[in-house]
């Protein structure tokens, strides 16, 4: 490449060597139907875009799955926990203890809200093993529901480390219009287990090869299947 340089009302001329680049094509990761999840009679729920006429209705009448892949690697959507707690557990569950601090003894914190999931007792819940799919992107809400659905008989947390933040969210407003965003309750599992910075437990790591990673699989789908189809 030839470039010209003008200093002080001098002009230089110069030949810039270059070498040639070409960017490398980009193999996204493969979708879970690639994974024949249907022939296999394992369900699929992606958390964050699955609608809830479609959720509802497959879950009425696939009752008797082999198993069930709910997907929390996105945001998920809010409402999804009204159809799924419908169909996943037998009784009202305890999942999460969250503690705050005290307005009355400034400093003290302590138990004020008990998280519980699962309507009433349910006698026709969902059966199969369920696989709960985690990874970085499994934030806030996410993780939340990710300790729900924990608590579902027959569940494994698969994946790898999550964010830790969950909980309630304070404001505390500074000089200059500043605002400072924090997390203002704990949030545990019951008998005051971690949640916060820890994140989600997760009963089944995932690990990738650059293999994996270069030939598109989806080691969590691999992982899930491998669980709902083990004999533990």
């Amino acid at each position: 490449m030839k470039v010209t340089v003008e200093n002080q009302g001098q002009s230089y001329e110069y030949t810039i060597p270059m070498q040639s680049f070409e960017r490398a094509s980009f193999k996204g990761r493969k979708s879970p139907s690639d994974y024949g999840l249907d022939a296999r009679k394992i369900l699929y729920v992606d958390a964050g875009i699955m609608g809830l006429p479609e959720l509802d209705q497959m879950m009425k009448t696939n009752l008797n799955a082999k198993g069930m892949i709910l997907d929390m690697r996105k945001y998920p959507r809010w409402d999804i926990m009204e159809v799924l707690g419908k169909y996943l557990y037998p009784q009202p569950t305890t999942f999460m203890w969250y503690s705050i601090n005290s307005k009355k003894f400034p400093g003290n914190f302590g138990l004020d809200i008990i998280g519980k999931i699962g309507f009433k007792e349910n006698p026709d819940y969902f059966k199969g093993k369920i696989a709960i799919l985690v990874n970085e992107m499994t934030q806030s809400f996410g993780e939340l529901m990710s300790v729900a659905y924990r608590v579902a008989p027959k569940s494994a947390v698969i994946g790898t480390q999550i964010a830790g933040a969950n909980g309630h969210v304070g404001y505390l407003y500074l000089p200059r219009g500043i605002k400072f965003t924090y997390t203002m309750a704990g949030a545990f599992y019951p008998e005051w287990k971690l949640n916060q910075r820890d994140g989600v437990t997760i009963d089944i790591p995932v690990e990738q090869t650059v293999e994996d990673i270069a030939a598109g699989e989806d080691m969590w789908i691999r992982k899930a299947i491998e669980y709902i189809e083990s004999k533990r």
